[in-house]
């Protein structure tokens, strides 16, 4: 048998152990999640992870959506919000090219909020939805200003202007009813009253008495307003200027000056003969009716519920 010597050397290395809760502490001194290296503030846990800035290189206060700086202190021209859509004061986007020959705006002009200007094409305010074409939103762009798409609207009258008295803006569009003698091209076919076919001529009533008031049983339909005639046809005497809806009421005198059907009587509430100064409203002009009495009726009862009571009565003793 033979025998072999083997000389063994055994080198051992000491290494410390770390245990997980120690390498936690020290990767991340304030327990607050966020690590070393990337926590803003080892020593406080309520500080953390870096914020995200938008910068705001125009100066409007509203920063680039797409221009983010992740920093533990707010950088230079840096905002919380992203909510610009336009924030590159020395690049135009084509977007924001001014239209029609209108003034070009500036970036800072530009942010949510902000007021736009009409037909030059730009979404000021930043807007979700948006057409400056269609300012009255009766769903035709104005006549003569040209969109990004070189399209060019017919509405005629797309904000208030002179020629159109009391019309609103969206009551005028490309096809809308044609009005007679009212003056306005309602329908953008540059023709009115009774130059366009479509308008429908309208009843005019005779104002005989000139009193503002037609008589109904005289009339005739067209877009101009005849001679002597109105529109109004409620006028019930149309041969006395005195006898309108628009009258004063004189009671007790056999007249409906006010048109209304009914006439003003006094109160002669005991039947004496003798009435008082109150009124009543009588559906007839004769005010024969119990209590009525006419303006000729003698007046100055001073106690309407006794018939022996007016003046001249007998006193009795």
């Amino acid at each position: 048998m033979r025998l072999f010597s083997v000389g063994l050397i055994i080198s051992l290395t000491g290494c410390a152990y770390i245990s997980d809760s120690t390498e936690q502490e020290r990767l991340d001194p304030d327990g607050d999640g966020v690590l070393w290296g990337t926590d803003c503030d080892n020593q406080d846990a309520n500080v953390g992870m870096p914020t995200p800035w938008f910068l705001d290189l125009d100066g409007d206060s509203f920063g680039d959506p797409n221009n983010i700086v992740d920093a533990c202190t707010r950088p230079d021209n840096g905002v919380e919000n992203g909510d610009d859509c336009w924030d590159t004061p020395d690049d135009i986007p084509p977007d924001f090219v001014a239209l029609n020959g209108l003034p070009q705006p500036t970036a800072a002009a530009v942010f949510p909020g902000a007021s736009n200007a009409p037909y030059d094409g730009i979404n000021q305010g930043c807007a979700e939805t948006f057409n400056d074409f269609d300012l009255d939103g009766d769903g035709f762009n104005a006549a003569g200003y040209a969109d990004r798409d070189g399209q060019v609207g017919d509405d005629c009258f797309d904000l208030d202007e002179p020629g159109y008295g009391d019309f609103s803006p969206e009551a005028v569009y490309p096809g809308a009813e044609e009005l007679c003698g009212d003056g306005v091209d309602s329908d953008c076919d540059d023709l009115f009253d009774a130059d366009d076919p479509d308008a429908d001529p309208v009843d005019w009533f005779q104002d005989a008495d000139d009193d503002g008031f037609g008589d109904v049983t005289i009339s005739t339909r067209s877009c101009l307003q005849p001679s002597g005639f109105v529109l109004d046809d409620t006028d019930c005497n149309d041969a006395d200027v005195a006898i309108n809806p628009g009258a004063d009421e004189l009671a007790g005198d056999r007249v409906d000056q006010n048109c209304d059907g009914a006439e003003l009587c006094f109160v002669d509430g005991d039947e004496d003969t003798f009435r008082t100064d109150a009124t009543v409203s009588s559906p007839d002009l004769d005010c024969s009716r119990p209590g009525e009495a006419l303006l000729t009726a003698a007046a100055g009862d001073c106690d309407d519920t006794d018939a022996l009571v007016y003046p001249d009565a007998d006193e009795l003793l």
